[in-house]
């Protein structure tokens, strides 16, 4: 063989192991793309934790006062009367939250709900962090209007705060803090006005997410079956 025949064989062989091993070292490259794809973002209630980077939540909560501002309102020709600021309530929680770190999101919640003795409307800031074994800690704060109840009515501004231990997306339990400032009515006996500054703690139990849509279903179907009994019934004669 020719010295020039035998210097192409030798480039051509040398040629064919360097694509071999290209090849063989970009496989595994390919394998791990494949094997983690990139995250939703955002996600829809939070169908999983390790694949979101955002999420938006939906949440039922009912909460139960477990000491709240009271007052007692001597009346005229009867007995004193005994006014709460506040009673129970059930609201609903809708927002966004995005993460900031391997364990920790931050976000904005909006809630609107009804109760003793009228509506309430709050925006909140909320913070998460997850715990092992699929649990949940989160911390909210935000402004809060709402109606305080006494010897009448009477709109309130003020703040609210909620702590929850959640175990998994299902479920929570934690303790809601409301103070609330209202100003007394034109013309009304200042006696009469008995929360300047009002106050409650609450306990409470929260559906997350699809429970929290179960639950908005099923309360859905109490009140219509409730309304079409009334309709079915007639006026009272």
């Amino acid at each position: 063989m020719s010295p020039v025949r035998r210097h192409r064989s030798a480039r051509a062989i040398y040629c064919s192991a360097c694509l071999a091993i290209g090849l063989v070292a970009g496989a595994p490259a390919a394998g791990v793309a494949q094997e983690t794809p990139p995250p939703r973002d955002p996600c829809f209630l939070y169908p999983a934790r390790d694949d979101c980077d955002a999420w938006w939540l939906f949440e039922l909560a009912g909460h139960l006062p477990l000491a709240v501002s009271s007052e007692t309102f001597p009346l005229e020709n009867a007995t004193a009367e005994e006014y709460q600021a506040f009673g129970p309530h059930v609201s609903w929680d809708v927002g966004y939250m995005r993460r900031i770190g391997g364990r920790s999101a931050i976000g904005v919640v909006g809630m609107a709900g009804y109760g003793g003795p009228a509506e309430r409307w709050a925006i909140k800031g909320r913070y998460g962090l997850d715990l092992p074994r699929s649990n949940s800690l989160d911390l909210s704060a935000g402004w809060l209007h709402t109606e305080v109840d006494g010897f009448s009515q009477r709109d309130g501004r003020g703040v609210t705060a909620d702590l929850r231990l959640s175990r998994g997306d299902w479920l929570s339990a934690g303790l809601r803090y409301d103070r609330v400032s209202t100003d007394p009515l034109p013309g009304q006996d200042p006696a009469a006005h008995l929360f300047p500054t009002a106050q409650a703690l609450y306990g409470g139990v929260t559906l997350r997410q699809r429970a929290g849509l179960y639950g908005t279903a099923g309360v859905g179907a109490v009140l219509g079956a409730y309304v079409l009994l009334i309709w079915l019934a007639g006026p009272e004669e």
